[in-house]
């Protein structure tokens, strides 16, 4: 083991290729210009140690190996060495530890071989001189793929942004069974592919969902140059907020097996198309999560599967922003009392009497002024959803504008919660109220505000 360097001044270094292990901090802070790495003829490659050379600060740095020279990088080893150009020496590497290559922005492409079995956390973060793009050698072993253990760590390549506003593109071999959160947040490239359709695992994939419950970001959230992704592996969720703002995505292809589309899956997808939604819920069941697809302003026609039985609070809701809607429900003492004329309706509680009878309603529904439509020629949004006892959530589709419903396929709604159809000018203009369901029960705060129903 080499544990300590007698002299931070040498530009040049060969390590012995006996040696089986460099020690924590054996380099670290030293002018190192060239490494030479030897393959160890007595052992299966080498270890570098934690922080082994942390902070390298020459004005060029570059390391050289035959393959399989490298058996593991440990924490922090190569952190802070800015003018590290390429990390083709880790082919043959098993491990990539935690923050190994922090802050490396020389970097400009990494290739890792099949032999990886762990990019732990925060690998390759801030390396953002990355255009040559990231790609990982495709395991044909069985004993590879369907190892079910390799893995790509939370933050692995966070910030990964690219050089002078490039754009590379990223291939994950079908052996990565699991990806964790933040993994490519920000990240500049433009087509990401994962699996392959020749060589396939029995194991389960696994993408991490608990953006929300940590705070942290989606994996691929804001990969604003992302425009395409191929998912052949098949995977049962759209994790929360994993392709949020990825606002250039229009191309997504990501298998039949998705059941699960969980909160902001696409918030702010602005350029998504009606074929890729189409895809991408499918085969969808149960709730379709809170924002999933707010903010996708390039739908015009969405088609809910009737194995869908929710769909969550805003999650067609056309603006990108954050709008927090709250428990705006109402209440008992919102129920009675006449509504100011300025809206149109002079005495909602009479109104909804008239068309709903003794319903419960929030008188508070239409509130928020009249809506002048001074046009017709809104972004059209067109949905059908042929559910037997689906529900809506509070301002699902609040902000479309364009929206038209075929009320036909909503037999069973019973609740217009809060902000459902606010600022959805179009909406009543050439449909009187009344044609809703009628097993209607209640309209909460706002939930018709703006819309057509309210023109002057």
């Amino acid at each position: 083991d080499l544990h300590s360097f007698p002299t931070r001044r040498s530009s040049d270094l060969a390590i012995n290729s006996k040696l089986a292990r460099i020690g924590t901090y054996c380099f670290h802070g030293s002018n190192i210009a060239e490494v030479i790495l030897g393959r160890p003829s007595e052992n299966s490659g080498l270890e570098i140690g934690d922080c082994a050379f942390w902070n390298c600060n020459s004005s060029s740095m570059n390391i050289s190996a035959e393959y399989g020279s490298i058996k593991s990088v440990g924490a922090y080893s190569f952190a802070g060495c800015t003018q590290l150009g390429n990390v083709d020496f880790l082919e043959g590497a098993k491990t990539i530890g935690y923050k190994a290559f922090y802050g490396c922005q020389g970097i400009t492409e990494i290739n890792l071989t099949k032999t990886v079995e762990s990019v732990c956390e925060s690998a390759f973060e801030g390396c953002y001189g990355i255009n040559g793009g990231i790609s990982w050698e495709q395991a044909t072993e069985s004993s590879i793929l369907d190892n079910g253990n390799i893995k790509i760590g939370a933050r692995a390549f966070y910030g990964c942004t690219g050089q002078n506003n490039e754009s590379w593109s990223l291939v994950i071999p079908s052996q990565v069974h699991k990806i964790e959160k933040s993994a490519f947040f920000g990240c500049g490239m433009n087509a990401v592919t994962w699996g392959s359709s020749t060589y396939t695992s029995s194991v389960a994939y696994e993408i991490s969902d608990d953006e929300l419950a940590t705070g942290e970001p989606g994996i691929f959230e804001n990969c604003t140059k992302l425009s395409s992704v191929t998912f052949l592996v098949e995977t049962d969720t759209v994790p929360s907020r994993c392709f949020c703002r990825c606002n250039g995505l229009t191309s997504v292809s990501i298998g039949s097996a998705i059941v699960t589309i969980r909160p902001y899956a696409f918030f702010g997808c602005s350029s998504l198309t009606n074929a890729s939604l189409a895809s991408v819920i499918a085969n969808a069941s149960g709730e379709i999560g809170n924002y999933a697809f707010a903010g996708c302003t390039s739908i015009d026609t969405v088609a809910v599967p009737s194995t869908v039985t929710a769909l969550g609070e805003g999650c067609f809701n056309r603006s990108s922003e954050d709008f927090f809607i709250g428990n705006y429900e109402g209440s008992d003492s919102f129920n009675a009392g006449p509504v100011p004329d300025y809206w149109g309706i002079s005495d909602f509680e009479s109104w909804m009497t008239e068309h709903y009878g003794n319903k419960r309603t929030d008188v508070w529904a239409v509130y928020d002024g009249i809506c002048l439509v001074e046009s017709t020629d809104f972004n059209p949004l067109n949905v059908s959803w042929d559910a037997q006892t689906g529900s809506i959530g509070a301002g699902c589709f609040m902000n479309c504008h364009g929206l038209d419903i075929d009320w036909d396929n909503f037999p069973s709604l019973v609740k217009v919660p809060a902000y459902c159809f606010y600022n959805c000018q179009n909406l009543f203009i050439n449909q009187n109220l009344a044609e809703l369901p009628s097993t209607i029960t209640s309209f909460g705060r706002f939930s018709l505000a703006r819309t057509g129903m309210n023109t002057a």
